[in-house]
């Protein structure tokens, strides 16, 4: 299965948010206990987004950046506009709730509420 994960929450420089800490946690707890999925770990920003991305050392891992500001990107994926789609995913994960997007269908969201 390939999961999606909006990993924009973790682009802010230490001392990370609640949902920067969390999002961080989950994931290495889940690349821990999983070999077989493949993630998919999602950055974006204008300004370099890797600058301050945390490391993960599993060969599921796969980092999609992209260099579009983020309030553009937002609003175009708000509006169904797919310039800036995603690789295919089975599921997306969404750990901070500022923004959902349009998914096409068949693909399920997973949204974390804090």
């Amino acid at each position: 299965m390939r999961i999606l994960i909006d990993c924009r929450c973790l682009q802010k420089p230490s001392p990370r948010s609640g949902v920067g800490v969390l999002t961080e946690g989950m994931l290495r707890a889940l690349l821990a206990a999983d070999s077989t999925n493949e993630y998919l770990l999602f950055a974006n920003g204008f300004a370099d987004p890797r600058r301050h991305l945390p490391t993960f050392d599993a060969p599921n891992v796969r980092w999609i950046i992209r260099r579009v500001p983020n309030k553009l990107l937002n609003g175009a994926w708000a509006i169904g506009f797919s310039a800036w789609r995603f690789p295919r995913a089975d599921v997306v994960l969404v750990p901070n709730p500022n923004f959902l997007p349009i998914l096409p269908p068949g693909i399920p969201l997973v949204l974390v509420v804090h």
